[in-house]
């Protein structure tokens, strides 16, 4: 038989043993915790440097489409008032020539604004959505001189 003295010493060696072995576990368990902790906090501010980029970059699109929509606006209406006074002045032989060309001068100006229009629907008024895409080499396929 064991002495009672000796069994509370074997009792408190296995009490001491098994909270070391939880305080170990705890230790872990919240070094484990810390270390995810930190891999969040730093894929945190990578999204968030990413996203900040995103939004510069749209917003440099968006100026750069403003700009080109203007840039190609009034050039256009000039060439398509211009084209009217032709039409209207136009006289003589060479009348059907003119008014000819005329239209197709008018027809590639309405080609072109639509074309801006087009491209910019993909902005909308909250600047966040993306541009639809331009096929520009079918622009340049048909020569000025075909149209």
């Amino acid at each position: 038989m064991v002495a009672p003295l000796q069994q509370t010493n074997t009792s408190e060696t296995v009490s001491r043993e098994r909270f070391n072995r939880e305080k170990e576990a705890r230790l872990e368990a919240e070094r484990m915790l810390e270390a995810r902790s930190r891999e969040l906090y730093e894929a945190n501010r990578s999204l968030s440097a990413s996203l900040e980029k995103e939004q510069k970059l749209v917003a440099l699109q968006y100026a750069l489409i403003t700009s080109i929509n203007h840039e190609f606006r009034t050039p256009l209406t000039v060439v398509d008032g211009a084209t009217t006074r032709i039409e209207k002045i136009a006289t003589g032989e060479s009348r059907e020539g003119v008014l000819e060309k005329c239209s197709q001068i008018k027809r590639a100006v309405h080609n072109l604004t639509q074309l801006i229009e087009r491209s910019l629907q993909g902005f909308g008024d909250d600047r966040g959505d993306t541009i639809m895409p331009i096929d520009v080499q079918s622009l340049t396929r048909q020569p000025m001189s075909d149209r």
